[in-house]
């Protein structure tokens, strides 16, 4: 469950939002590599592996003692077809609520910098009991 093998998840997740986005994600595997190093307990992979190959995976940041912060939720086609990144959450959601933590945030579910709400993946969230929550922004000109 817990991996090292950012490489790997990196290329599928780098596949997956450039074909359906065509963006690449906000940290280079380079950066997430040097972070994972500097802080190597608050920032972890999980993965889901079948046959030895990773078939989904996420990245946990342990914000503070109550909240993990999931990131760069991603999975294979055969992952897709199976289900794997649904049972690596349900999973997650099991361990991280045994360590003590009372939430795990799923991160924003908008686009175009908040101006459309992605309704797929809003609704993966409430699947696993996620309700969305809106934040005030402010500008501040310098």
């Amino acid at each position: 469950m817990k991996e090292e093998d950012f490489k790997s998840f990196w290329r599928i997740m780098e596949g997956n939002l450039m074909e359906r986005y065509s963006v690449k994600p906000v940290h280079t595997l380079e950066e997430m590599l040097l972070l994972h190093s500097r802080l190597p307990e608050k920032i972890q992979l999980f993965l889901a592996i079948k046959d030895g190959q990773a078939q989904a995976g996420c990245v946990a940041y342990m914000a503070n003692d109550t909240c993990v912060h999931i990131q760069y939720g991603h999975a294979t086609p055969e992952g897709k077809q199976e289900g794997a990144l649904d049972l690596l959450y349900l999973t997650l959601m099991e361990k991280f609520r045994k360590a003590g933590y009372k939430y795990m945030d799923f991160g924003n579910s908008n686009e175009q910098g908040g101006h459309y709400l992605n309704e797929n993946l809003i609704a993966q969230k409430e699947g696993f009991g996620g309700r969305a929550t809106t934040y005030k922004q402010w500008k501040i000109c310098l």
